[in-house]
């Protein structure tokens, strides 16, 4: 009589069983691992409110057309302790106080809205608690009482490379 060596015993002592299984459950540890990453370490690029979003950009477009209206022009100095603004323009700008809003461009966490405070003839300043390092999408603006912008202007700065922006 021939033995038959496919039933020679339990399945899982069997060559081929693990030969056919072991990549699939490989495949499936890696699934699971990379579907984890995935959910734990999400990024904030895309948002969830695309209407107010929307609304925001129509009020953004006003407010740079009141800026490109007062001919404004700003400079931006970075250094490890301080920001100082200066800026310039048809009119003189009369707020004590602008708001600068630094947009990290993948990591929402790192975002800062700092204030500005006038330190001089169309100079503002702000001390920094910690350095900054990095690339920066930059927006400065005016605010009237009711918190709502009167001009606005945007550059972006890579402090690896320069230590000075200039917003339009």
């Amino acid at each position: 009589m021939i033995k038959d060596e496919i039933h020679e015993g339990p399945w899982y002592k069997q060559f081929w069983a693990w030969f056919i299984l072991t990549p699939l459950l490989v495949v499936i540890a890696a699934s699971s691992v990379m579907v984890t990453i995935a959910f734990k370490q999400k990024q904030d690029v895309v948002s969830d409110d695309y209407y107010k979003i929307g609304k925001m950009i129509n009020q953004s477009f006003d407010s740079q057309q009141a800026a490109k209206a007062l001919g404004l022009n700003a400079e931006l100095y970075f250094d490890k302790t301080a920001i100082v603004l200066s800026a310039s323009g048809k009119e003189a700008i009369a707020d004590d106080d602008l708001l600068l809003f630094l947009s990290h461009p993948v990591d929402a966490k790192r975002d800062h809205y700092l204030t500005l405070i006038r330190s001089g003839e169309n100079t503002w300043q702000v001390n920094l608690k910690q350095a900054l390092s990095g690339r920066w999408y930059l927006r400065l603006s005016s605010l009237d009482d009711a918190g709502i912008e009167r001009w606005r202007m945007q550059g972006e700065i890579d402090l690896g490379n320069a230590a000075r922006a200039t917003l339009h």
